[in-house]
């Protein structure tokens, strides 16, 4: 005998297909009709493309389509320091544990004393835009400050947790906060400058 006990939509990983079909609060019972009560259950009838889903929504059952996502298990290929601010498209754990959408570049991490934290740069801020130029991601991002010399100022528009704007004006240190990439290729992790000089 199987314990009693459902499974319940806690939260969505933002920008993913099952966000868009499902709701936080919902109730799944089965998967292509075979009934599910324990994550190990929702993990094996989840391996297809799509699978229909039966929730308990609104005091009714609904059946709904979900496209699934195949993960690739390999987490951050791809990093940049920029102005002080350790810099990566905004990945798949971010989304998972704050729902936020995966868009614009993450501000993982800063470095105290440079750029970033002089002029409000923070840890868990999404980059939008540089100079009124979108960022949906990192090789953007690094376009749109390609070219930038030293003592140069930008318009960063940033997105915080709660998709709340803000936008601040950072002036570059290319003398003691250069910037440079470190991303996995065939060979392994290689680092390569990103100065204009």
């Amino acid at each position: 005998p199987r314990r009693r006990q459902v499974l319940a939509v806690t939260r969505l990983v933002g920008g993913s297909p099952a966000a868009q079909k499902l709701k936080v609060g919902d109730m799944v019972l089965a998967v292509d009709g075979a009934m599910v009560s324990t994550y190990r259950d929702l993990e094996r009838a989840t391996q297809q493309a799509s699978v229909v889903v039966t929730v308990w929504r609104n005091k009714s059952l609904q059946e709904i389509v979900v496209p699934t996502v195949a993960l690739s298990g390999r987490g951050i290929e791809r990093v940049v320091l920029w102005a002080g601010a350790l810099l990566q498209d905004t990945h798949r754990e971010v989304a998972a544990q704050r729902g936020v959408e995966p868009q614009g570049v993450y501000v993982a991490f800063f470095n105290y004393g440079s750029p970033a934290t002089r002029y409000g740069l923070w840890g868990g801020r999404r980059i939008i835009e540089v100079d009124g130029v979108p960022t949906p991601d990192l090789a953007t991002f690094i376009a749109a400050v390609a070219g930038k010399d030293d003592r140069d100022s930008l318009r960063i528009k940033t997105l915080n947790f709660n998709d709340a704007v803000e936008v601040t004006t950072l002036k570059l240190d290319e003398r003691y906060w250069p910037a440079y990439e470190v991303y996995r290729d065939a060979d392994g992790w290689t680092r390569r400058s990103l100065d204009s000089s």
